[in-house]
């Protein structure tokens, strides 16, 4: 089981984990186990606090919530450590969480489609706006349309490069659009991490 998500989180024990540094040796039982991916490698010693903690306990619960017990992601488990290094370095963190979200859709099979518009296949405009829809991708958006996933495409191909961070606002797109796509296989249960936030800032 992976240690850092607590069974009974509860805003009262994070709020107090948030202001003091968390030293936290992270393993799973999700995690892979071949010949290729030996256990000793998958064993990393991180540093967190406020915002960096909460966003360890949010990759965690994913990994809990949407992989199968020893089922081997190689490549996603890889991306976690990198991740995981990036937050205790303070690295762009909601644009490192974008990224690990994306790779977990991938590794699970429903990765964005963040190379053409779905109908006529056209290559993304940087500047287009389009409208994502789950599991098909992006359509593009009608010159008056207000409502739906709209993102614009150089949001989407800043996903696809996976580079630099983009700008806030192609943050906040892609924010939404990831999201959306995570609960549609989350299902009914939110995540505890969502939960406990949403609490604290109220």
């Amino acid at each position: 089981r992976i240690s850092m998500i607590r069974t009974g989180l509860n805003a009262s024990v994070l709020e107090r984990s948030t202001r003091t540094p968390q030293l936290l040796k992270l393993t799973g039982a999700t995690e892979p186990t071949s010949e290729s991916s030996p256990s000793a490698s998958l064993y990393i010693r991180v540093s967190l606090t406020g915002d960096r903690l909460f966003s360890g306990f949010y990759l965690n619960e994913l990994l809990l919530r949407l992989l199968q017990r020893q089922d081997p992601h190689p490549e996603l488990y890889t991306h976690y450590r990198q991740t995981l290094a990036s937050l205790a370095l303070g690295r762009h963190v909601g644009w490192s969480l974008r990224l690990f979200e994306s790779a977990l859709l991938e590794g699970l099979g429903y990765g964005l489609n963040l190379a053409c518009e779905i109908h006529g296949g056209e290559v993304l405009d940087p500047d287009g706006l389009y409208e994502y829809r789950i599991h098909e991708g992006p359509a593009l958006a009608r010159p008056e349309q207000s409502h739906g996933l709209l993102v614009h495409g150089r949001s989407l191909l800043a996903l696809a490069g996976a580079g630099d961070a983009p700008d806030d606002s192609c943050q906040r797109e892609l924010k939404r659009v990831l999201r959306v796509s995570l609960d549609a296989l989350l299902g009914d249960r939110p995540l505890k991490t969502r939960q406990v936030l949403g609490s604290m800032k109220h």
